[in-house]
């Protein structure tokens, strides 16, 4: 009887090319580390037990979405939710689309034959996870106009820009521990939770059961790309030398994960949810400040690690981040290819319960708007030449605008922490054209020419709409 010999392996050093050709020195230039090939991956399988346990989270997700669809699901859900996820999902795709081809490529480039394979894997969760965005669009395109373009907006629409440069930053990152770090760290351990479990948990609220079982079989794969991320770390700290490269990119992919991530996402569970759930400020503290701050990074300060250089700021932010994001939104409803709304008398009195300086901040706004001013403004506002976001926080009556001057050109910022990345690397990111640049001088009707926005997209929703 023949027996089957098994490969415990998939790993050789050529004899035909020098091993510096086949991973080439700069996918890990300044990161040492004495012997690659005994990195280890905490979750370390065979191709077809990956394969297996992937199928079985497939089975869970479609048919909850397949009966969200056939029964009519959307009749439970707020009008104004689906306005929110609008903004969501594009995101979500795009952050996924990067991840999937930066993870590809650190399985190319890695020097560890573990983090390759472990890398690889990673890839492919993210092929599965954009692919199950997609279905979700899909199914909300059959209740609601609107997502049918979200493809053209991901690519051209402002309030697109920012998930876009910092993506796309990301997935074309030379070094491949750097990616590790702003994807494996900064956004699956911090961030992670917080979309996924989280914002989940609103959707069940709200009656969008699709989107919760959507969002959490998406959070089953984070626990391996946490792994991945916290094992790199950990190993890398050994090593003295690698503390102040490894400091850098945490302080500086926790802010850019912070300005993509905290502002959008935190406007779903205080302003797109009808049904809330717990203010947003909570949410942040319980998964990022409590989880992540107090415990991962904590563990590490032995090893000379510090908390993030800008986690004050970030936290100075939180009481009016969603709301500052949310209003500068309303302002621009005419030139967005969702629709905005007036807060309701019930979102108000959960603002001022959870906020503590809501009324201080915001009041006046939201009473001039209830009293008929609708707030619009022409032009688009100034963008931030690091994130790309509007320079209006940490409140647009008193925003943080900061500046620097490269090649006798000016370059705004929306913070001093995007000014500190930018000034550490200007020539990785003074060639970004914004599109406050393109749209320079144009007004309303031209701005909607320009993003393709048909009639119908934009404006705001109606009390008749359910709001």
């Amino acid at each position: 009887m023949k027996t089957k010999s098994r490969a415990k392996q998939l790993y050789w050093k050529p004899s035909y090319v020098d091993l510096d050709a086949m991973y080439p020195p700069i996918a890990s230039a300044g990161i040492h580390f004495e012997d690659w090939d005994a990195w280890d991956d905490p979750f370390n399988m065979s191709y077809r037990q990956y394969i297996d346990v992937q199928a079985k989270k497939e089975v869970g997700f479609h048919p909850v979405r397949d009966a969200f669809e056939r029964y009519k699901g959307d009749q439970h859900v707020p009008r104004r939710w689906f306005d929110g996820m609008k903004l969501a999902f594009p995101i979500l795709q795009t952050a996924e689309v990067a991840a999937g081809r930066a993870h590809a490529r650190t399985a190319r480039y890695a020097p560890a034959p573990a983090l390759r394979a472990a890398a690889f894997y990673q890839s492919i969760d993210e092929m599965r996870h954009f692919q199950n965005h997609l279905f979700e669009m899909r199914t909300y395109n059959q209740f609601d106009s609107g997502f049918d373009n979200w493809a053209f907006w991901r690519d051209n629409h402002f309030t697109m820009r920012s998930g876009k440069y910092i993506y796309e930053d990301i997935m074309n990152c030379d070094n491949v521990f750097e990616v590790i770090i702003a994807l494996n760290l900064c956004v699956e351990v911090v961030f992670t939770n917080l979309i996924f479990v989280g914002i989940p948990s609103v959707g069940a609220l709200n009656g969008d059961t699709a989107m919760a079982q959507e969002m959490l079989t998406t959070q089953s794969d984070e626990t391996r790309h946490m792994a991945i991320g916290q094992s790199t770390l950990r190993t890398l700290l050994r090593d003295d030398r690698n503390i102040e490269q490894l400091q850098y990119w945490l302080d500086k992919w926790f802010w850019l994960q912070h300005r993509a991530i905290a502002g959008p996402v935190g406007t779903i569970p205080d302003y797109f949810a009808k049904r809330k759930y717990i203010p947003y400020i909570q949410m942040y503290q319980r998964y990022v400040i409590d989880n992540f701050i107090a415990g991962m990074i904590d563990d590490l300060a032995e090893f000379g690690l510090k908390p993030p250089r800008f986690l004050d700021d970030a936290i100075a932010e939180l009481p009016d981040y969603s709301h500052t994001l949310y209003r500068t939104l309303f302002q621009y409803k005419n030139v967005l290819f969702n629709k905005m709304f007036v807060p309701t008398d019930a979102d108000l009195e959960f603002f001022a319960e959870g906020y503590p300086t809501f009324e201080a901040n915001h009041g006046k706004f939201w009473a001039e708007v209830r009293g008929g001013d609708p707030k619009d403004l022409p032009q688009l506002p100034m963008l931030c030449q690091m994130c790309g976001l509007p320079c209006v926080f940490p409140v647009p009556e008193r925003p943080s605008v900061c500046s620097s001057i490269l090649d006798n050109q000016a370059f705004w910022f929306c913070s001093r922490a995007c000014k500190w990345i930018f000034d550490h690397e200007p020539h990785r990111y003074a060639h970004r054209v914004t599109l406050e640049r393109q749209l320079n001088g144009m007004d309303v009707p031209e701005i909607r020419e320009f993003m393709g926005l048909t009639p119908g997209l934009g404006g705001t929703l109606e009390a008749a709409d359910d709001v």
